[in-house]
């Protein structure tokens, strides 16, 4: 009782209950001391008793220790009751009561002044509306940690504090906590943490450790100007995050601080712009030249799970991706670049990276399609001095239409040795629905002509490169597993290939080199208006061999619009092959579907004896499941649109170049 009466008669009971109750956490004051058993039964009585004491912390906001080096520091006498100063002087308001409550940063969010301590203000009310920390953001802790979202009222700083840390919860979008924990060499157990990591950066006095991996302190502050630099700590975040005039300044080398703002179009934040990018635009913005965020995020269907989940996409790259190999961009192939510039290892050294700080500037060609002179050409082509430059006006890096098949293979390293096999090839061009299907089943029948088949099809390959053909590193190692796989016991080997996909094919390689100068075969409709129609109704029904179940040709309403544009296609097409075929300067047969129809296995031996010299007797006596499909529906819309339309029907068909040469472009 003495002593309760000495706490009252000095005033400091009466100033903790009226005006500082706020300072006294109960609860928490008893886990700091659970070997007191008196303490733990009187909690309240304990605290005003021994508060006055300089080691005695009533609050976790409150450190007595801590508050009075900061008062030695703004040179202020050295409280002997630190918590009582705190509360009666005003001038003691400004000194920090925490390393992770600042003060000054708080105040500056607030208008008028206050007429109370500012940490008593923040317990109040000010916790619902202000932030206490540079680092440490209240809607951002709120989100990043799970099972919060009903704990809106409550002090988000105290729940870190007491429970946050241990789950090593992110406080801000420039505090990695994972990230820190590993630079600082701190071991972290099941993702769980024992010390408070944010405490431990605010508190360290290293200037080389980072807290995110797009913060690189060493890069940013060395494009702070020289008058302006202070140190350490977090002096250096500091002055990222609390000084505007340092946001145009990159924080990291891939992390292009203004390339990001002009994609803003003129529109200010009152945020960083990587806090910004982190926090809002991580899925739609490109934070550098070199990395697009939608050609890294479709190269990965894990990636676009974990973007949805918050991942950063450039977060993941700098930890992570470049170890697995992803590409960051389409003029950069990682993969390719590690094999043929850093002798394969997969160390920490990123190639991006390295390419940007130093290969470039020895001439490392970034992707293998690049000829050894590429800057040179760059240069003079479109006055680039760099591919950083020639990315800043060239995003995607793309041409117009992507070739599906080089992205398939856009990662992995390219080996520019061809292993030409011996074996006899053999190529079969063809515009759809003119019968190749039907045609190749005919072709398989015969044992010795192989199985030839849509191997180039980028959906097929896709499928292929998961299953037994995943150990193909490049297109050629594909092409030779392809051939070994499936040539007959004779060595005849087959492949179908479309005009779109022999456009593709033919950007990567060169055909008659790496097929040992395949035999061509042209599989073409005499009729293309009847091919037109036929095409048109395949596309609207999703009926297009007669192994499908279902037909739904007499529910499809005619329209001659549709039925002209795939007539022009088709006519496009029909450029391209034979454009590509007089190119080779060798001999090609053409086959036609109408034969096709008449004399079937006529037509299979004129191929067969075109391919082996000889005929070929043998079958395999198995059904066919692919024919003719067509209805009457067929003649009808062919007649109906060669009676609307007589001079576009004349005009296609002279211009059909299967019987000369015709230049003519890519088909769509």
């Amino acid at each position: 009782m003495k002593r309760i009466y000495r706490a009252l008669k000095t005033g400091l009971a009466t100033l903790l209950l009226r005006r500082g109750g706020r300072l006294i956490d109960l609860e928490w004051y008893r886990e700091q001391n659970l070997q007191n058993a008196y303490c733990q039964r009187f909690a309240l009585v304990h605290a005003l008793l021994f508060s006055h004491r300089a080691t005695a912390r009533s609050h976790p906001l409150f450190c007595p220790e801590y508050f009075v080096e900061q008062c030695e520091k703004a040179g202020l006498a050295a409280p002997k009751n630190p918590l009582k100063t705190y509360l009666r002087d005003r001038c003691y308001w400004h000194v920090d009561t925490h390393p992770l409550f600042d003060t000054h940063f708080y105040t500056n969010q607030i208008s008028p002044p206050l007429e109370m301590p500012p940490l008593l203000h923040f317990l109040d009310e000010g916790h619902l509306q202000f932030d206490p920390h540079p680092l440490f953001q209240r809607t951002w802790y709120l989100i990043s940690y799970p099972g919060l979202k009903k704990m809106q009222r409550h002090c988000a700083l105290l729940h870190y504090l007491k429970i946050g840390y241990r789950a090593a919860a992110s406080t801000h979008p420039l505090f990695h906590a994972f990230y820190y924990a590993e630079q600082a060499g701190i071991l972290l157990k099941d993702g769980t943490s024992n010390q408070d990591l944010l405490l431990h950066y605010v508190t360290s006095s290293s200037f080389d450790i980072s807290c995110h991996p797009l913060f690189s302190p060493q890069y940013f502050f060395r494009q702070v100007p020289t008058n302006s630099k202070t140190r350490p700590y977090n002096t250096i975040i500091k002055e990222y995050l609390l000084k505007p005039e340092n946001w145009a300044l990159s924080t990291h080398i891939l992390f292009d601080s203004q390339y990001y703002l002009a994609q803003n179009s003129g529109k200010v934040t009152d945020k960083s712009p990587l806090a910004e990018y982190i926090e809002y635009n991580f899925r739609y913005r490109n934070p550098h030249p070199l990395f697009n965020t939608q050609w890294y995020l479709g190269r990965n269907r894990d990636l676009e799970r974990l973007k949805g989940q918050g991942c950063v996409p450039l977060v993941h790259f700098v930890m992570n991706g470049y170890k697995m190999g992803e590409s960051p961009h389409a003029l950069f192939a990682l993969q390719w670049y590690r094999h043929t510039y850093m002798q394969g290892r997969l160390d920490n050294v990123n190639p991006l990276i390295e390419f940007l700080t130093a290969g470039e500037g020895k001439g490392n060609r970034p992707n293998p399609l690049y000829p050894a002179n590429w800057k040179t050409l760059l240069q003079e082509k479109y006055q680039c001095s760099t591919l950083e430059e020639y990315a800043r006006n060239n995003p995607t890096g793309l041409p117009s239409r992507r070739n599906r098949i080089s992205d398939i293979f856009a990662t992995k390293y390219l080996n520019s040795d061809i292993n030409i096999q011996d074996i006899k090839n053999y190529i079969i061009l063809f515009t759809p629905r003119s019968g190749s299907s039907w045609l190749t089943e005919l072709i398989s029948d015969r044992k010795t002509l192989g199985r030839p088949s849509e191997w180039f099809n980028p959906d097929l390959m896709q499928s292929a490169m998961n299953g037994f053909y995943r150990k193909s590193e490049n297109i050629y190692e594909y092409c030779s597993a392809l051939q070994d796989r499936h040539k007959s016991a004779e060595g005849f080997f087959g492949a179908e290939l479309t005009a779109k996909h022999l456009s593709l094919l033919i950007e990567l390689v060169n055909i008659n080199a790496v097929f040992n100068n395949p035999i061509y075969i042209l599989q073409l409709r005499q009729n293309i208006i009847s091919q037109a129609v036929s095409l048109f109704l395949a596309t609207e029904t999703g009926f297009f061999h007669a192994s499908n179940t279902i037909n739904s040709n007499n529910t499809v309403e005619y329209n001659g619009l549709k039925i002209q544009n795939w007539a022009k296609k088709l006519l496009q097409q029909e450029k391209f092959l034979c454009q590509f075929l007089n190119r080779q300067e060798t001999p090609y047969l053409i086959s036609w579907y109408e034969d096709l129809q008449k004399s079937p296995e006529e037509v299979v031996d004129r191929i067969a004896e075109y391919i082996t010299g000889t005929r070929i007797a043998e079958r395999s006596g198995k059904p066919h499941v692919n024919a003719k499909v067509g209805s009457g529906v067929n003649l009808t819309f062919e007649a109906r649109f060669r009676e609307e339309q007589p001079s576009l029907v004349a005009e296609i068909e002279a211009a059909r170049p299967f019987l000369h040469s015709i230049d003519a472009g890519k088909p769509d």
